[in-house]
């Protein structure tokens, strides 16, 4: 450990107050006391801001280090930057699920193509948001008819994103790399 995490407390002293943990309170004086026995953890401050979505139907996904909320509303995905809400689109159907956002606000996730019936039969791509724009990840990928499920898996900082596909007993995963 590092001298500057330790703090020098004589033992003594603390037992005459009575604020040395029991472990401290037998050393004998001039030993070192760790600082985080002694200090009470700190309490955290939080800022409460509604998000103007409902509960009831409404899925909240992950948070981007920008601050940045995506979610599925019964409308449809919504990006909520700092107050405003923002509409993503669809790929041609009538469900978007977004399920991951990156720092600089790209989200991707899986849209319906055509109309889903009950129970969300119906065929999915992965999708890419950016900007306003909606991109079909499925066209990227090279033709695989026996493996028409695409699911975009992940998404870093740097844009690229992971892929995965499958049906009819094949598995494929591709990493998509911008530029």
């Amino acid at each position: 450990m590092r001298f500057g995490s330790y703090l020098f407390i004589l033992a003594s002293v603390l037992a005459d107050l009575g604020a040395a943990p029991a472990p401290a309170a037998a050393l004998p004086v001039g030993w070192l006391v760790p600082f985080s026995l002694l200090a009470p953890p700190a309490s955290p401050h939080y800022t409460v801001t509604r998000l103007p979505l409902s509960l009831r139907n409404d899925q909240i996904r992950p948070l981007s280090a920008s601050g940045q909320v995506i979610g599925h509303t019964a409308s449809g995905a919504v990006l909520w930057d700092h107050g405003t809400i923002v509409w993503l689109g669809t790929l041609g159907g009538n469900l978007v699920w977004p399920q991951q956002i990156n720092a600089a606000g790209q989200v991707i996730g899986q849209a319906a193509i055509g109309a889903v019936g009950i129970g969300g039969n119906g065929v999915y791509h992965a999708f890419v948001w950016e900007n306003g724009t909606m991109t079909d990840l499925n066209n990227l990928l090279p033709d695989n008819p026996a493996a028409p499920y695409v699911d975009a898996e992940s998404i870093n900082d740097f844009g690229q994103i992971v892929v995965s596909r499958d049906g009819k007993g094949v598995a494929e995963a591709f990493l998509l790399t911008p530029g």
